[in-house]
């Protein structure tokens, strides 16, 4: 499956990436048609101090799909 995404977004995820190093960064990605055109991050939920792990709450999957159905993506 290919797809495109917008500078602007490709920029959210690098950002976030950047201001989280050396820990784990996550989210969740939407869009239609092969273009990425929604971002929502999520706070890494593992307070355990390694680098290496990443962990979010039932409740950010929920908050996600709520927002990508909101927006029809």
């Amino acid at each position: 499956m290919e797809f495109s995404i917008t500078q602007r977004h490709y920029d959210i995820i690098i950002k976030q990436v950047q201001q989280n190093y050396p820990y784990e960064s996550g989210g969740f990605i939407g869009g239609k048609d092969g273009l990425i055109s929604a971002i929502f991050p999520v706070f890494n939920q593992d307070y355990s101090g390694k680098t290496d792990v990443f962990a979010i709450f039932p409740e950010d999957i929920q908050r996600a799909h709520l927002f990508f159905e909101k927006h029809g993506l």
